[in-house]
């Protein structure tokens, strides 16, 4: 078992604005309404980069910038996972490529890369520190919660982990259906520091341990319905101050968390 600190989150998803608007829904204080996200414009962004931004990384930095604030001024790693990255962006090449001329913008071909958001990011914060993206279907958040895990038992103080995924368009949305877009940002720490929301410790467990689901139904199909959304069983333990938590993991297995709210 492995310990670390969780000190922000950030979220967006349609009719979720952010952590303190998701809390009161999944305490039951208000119904959950699911109404369109607006088009966001990341304000950290230099503006030749904030214009060349894609929705995907416009919904990665949704959530990010609500706990930037939060974030060190000496550097931090981060880890980013998506389940599928662009579609958007994959679509539009790909239908480029289809046409007699076979024209790729340049920008949608810098954009297509899996790591995008993870570089928008770094020229946004000029951090050098290092940065993994990870894929992973539908297990890309807890496998990013892993790798994050992992580095607060070496050398990182503190990392911060990005999980986002977009609705994909025709046709691409008959072969890889994801219900609505969300984005989640989480710090977390090494140590425990003024900021702390809760302490966790993690392990690997069998599939014995069924994991956690949402008693209402629309953020259930939200949660089953996109891979970043399954960070959703967590934030709800922690809004109702629960102990225990387990996401599903490939292979048969579960990875437990035990919380320690403080």
């Amino acid at each position: 078992m492995v310990e670390c600190y969780l000190d922000a989150i950030g979220v967006a998803a349609p009719g979720i604005e952010n952590w303190g608007n998701l809390q009161q829904i999944l305490r039951g204080e208000i119904a959950y309404e699911p109404t369109p996200l607006s088009r966001y414009t990341p304000q950290s962004l230099p503006a030749n980069e904030r214009r060349r931004a894609s929705q995907l990384v416009r919904l990665a930095f949704r959530s990010i910038e609500q706990i930037l604030s939060q974030l060190p001024d000496s550097g931090y790693s981060s880890v980013f996972c998506s389940s599928g990255g662009d579609y958007d962006i994959f679509h539009k090449i790909c239908s480029a490529l289809a046409l007699p001329e076979k024209i790729v913008s340049p920008t949608q071909f810098h954009n297509s890369v899996h790591n995008a958001p993870a570089g928008y990011w770094s020229i946004a914060t000029q951090n050098k520190h290092p940065s993994t993206t990870i894929s992973a279907f539908d297990y890309s958040f807890v496998m990013g919660l892993v790798d994050c895990v992992c580095q607060l038992q070496n050398e990182a103080q503190q990392v911060l982990l990005a999980s986002y995924d977009m609705v994909p368009p025709e046709p691409i949305s008959f072969s890889r259906n994801v219900a609505a877009d969300f984005s989640a940002s989480f710090l977390f720490s090494k140590q425990q520091n003024s900021k702390s929301l809760c302490k966790i410790s993690v392990e690997s467990t069998p599939s014995s341990n069924a994991p956690n689901t949402l008693s209402q139904a629309a953020l259930e199909s939200l949660r089953t319905g996109n891979a970043a959304a399954r960070c959703l069983g967590l934030l709800s333990a922690i809004a109702n101050c629960e102990d225990n938590v387990a996401l599903e993991m490939d292979g048969g297995h579960r990875l437990k968390l035990n919380l320690e709210h403080l």
